[in-house]
Parts: C-alpha cells; sequence; structure tokens
C-alpha cells in the first residue's frame, strides 16, 4: 500500500509487477542468507568439511 490513490492503468501494473518482483527477490535473498548462515555454523562446527 503505497498510499497513491489516483494512478494510470499503467503505473499501477508496472507498481503491482515491480512490488511482487521485489518481494520476490527479497524472499530469495533471505533464503540464500538463511543458507549460508547454516553453512557457516555448520562449518564452524566442524561438520561441513566437504
Amino acid at each position: 500500500m503505497n498510499g497513491r490513490s489516483k494512478v494510470t492503468n499503467l503505473d499501477e501494473e508496472s507498481d503491482f509487477t515491480g512490488g511482487r518482483m521485489n518481494r520476490l527477490n527479497r524472499g530469495i535473498e533471505n533464503e540464500f542468507v538463511r543458507m549460508n548462515r547454516v553453512l557457516d555454523s555448520s562449518r564452524l562446527r566442524g561438520r561441513g568439511n566437504v
């Protein structure tokens, strides 16, 4: 919700899809960060010797 009430259809569309993509990318980034954190912690504990 970005508080702009009057936008053209094009703006609304790009805003909508852009927001969706940003949220998606952020989610993927968070997943990678979480995975890396798990890998780092296991490596610190000495289990991740691949």
